[in-house]
């Protein structure tokens, strides 16, 4: 039996902003989520080295391999 592994996740997100019961703008976003492993198995392709997790825990650092 096969299952399909999950590797990215897609929200949808919708915000809408409203003055006075008319809505004056609106936007959807569809958020992409990499499964962690599939995002070090891309980066180290791509050529980049995990450096750190930035203290906001918001960024991850990488490095660009150099050629030698």
């Amino acid at each position: 039996m096969n299952i399909p592994i999950l590797l990215i996740i897609t929200i949808e997100k919708s915000y809408f902003f409203k003055k006075d019961g008319e809505i004056l703008d609106q936007q959807t976003l569809n958020l992409n989520y990499i499964k962690q492993w599939k995002k070090e198995e891309i980066m180290e392709q791509a050529g980049f080295s995990f450096v750190s997790i930035h203290e906001s825990q918001k960024f991850h650092v990488y490095r660009k391999k150099r050629n030698i």
